[in-house]
């Protein structure tokens, strides 16, 4: 079996050869869950042409698209440290993850906030080979709120390049947290999108079928579905027997 830190190593150098990217992130909720009404598709899919702008996938919120800009919260999603804030990846399409790791298991996403440098540290973990083998992303703000740039810590001397939108975002019942989190990712190279990732977290480890297909039916809201739908298409990530969680 490779050794720790080779899949770190590796896990981490497949994301940084994502170049010139964009992560968009959606965090969606409503009381008891992620629900809303039934969803075929967006009015339009975004497609392999180009990477949407955040503006353009806010646009599909037909109810209010302007809810992320206006009302995002950063402390309700990555509060700051040293607390944080625990989420497990229920669903995703990255080829970072899967097939560069063939089974994966008890994916989680620790994020805090860093007041001084003003930024997210998120400790994303992926469980491959039976072992937990973490990644230090890290997101900086912009002078969009909602907004964000990351990138992979670690691997030298590096600016954010990786543009983070958040899409949608609900509350948990009191409204303290943000209860799940779609991230979006989508970089170009040679003029044409070269790679797309779609990372559905929530702070629920196992809140059911009905949970997961609603949180996918976001992506499909905001014109996601054809990124969804190709390659590996969604791999439902196994969070069952998860006994080890990465700091």
């Amino acid at each position: 079996m490779p050794s720790s830190s080779v899949i770190s190593g590796m896990l981490a150098a497949a994301k940084l050869l994502v170049l010139c990217g964009a992560v968009l992130t959606v965090l969606a909720t409503m009381d008891g869950g992620v629900t809303g009404a039934p969803v075929v598709g967006a009015p339009r899919d975004f497609n392999y042409t180009k990477c949407p702008r955040s503006e353009e996938v806010w646009a599909l919120n037909t109810e209010d698209p302007t809810k992320v800009p206006r009302t995002f919260d950063m402390s309700k999603l990555a509060p700051t440290a040293p607390a944080n804030a625990l989420y497990y990846e229920l669903a995703l399409h990255d080829w970072t993850q899967k097939p560069l790791c063939p089974e994966v298991k008890c994916v989680t996403s620790r994020k805090s906030w860093d007041p001084l440098r003003r930024q997210v540290n998120d400790t994303f973990a992926i469980n491959c080979f039976n072992h937990p083998y973490p990644v230090k992303l890290r997101f900086a703000e912009t002078g969009t709120n909602g907004s964000l740039l990351g990138w992979v810590d670690g691997l030298g001397s590096q600016k954010p390049w990786i543009s983070d939108t958040i899409v949608d975002f609900g509350l948990t019942n009191d409204e303290s947290a943000v209860d799940w989190v779609l991230e979006f990712q989508c970089v170009e190279k040679f003029g044409r999108v070269d790679f797309v990732g779609l990372n559905f977290y929530s702070l629920r480890q196992l809140p059911g079928k009905t949970y997961i297909q609603n949180f996918l039916d976001v992506g499909r809201r905001y014109g996601l579905g054809t990124y969804m739908d190709t390659g590996e298409g969604i791999t439902i990530v196994d969070q069952q027997n998860c006994t080890s969680v990465v700091e």
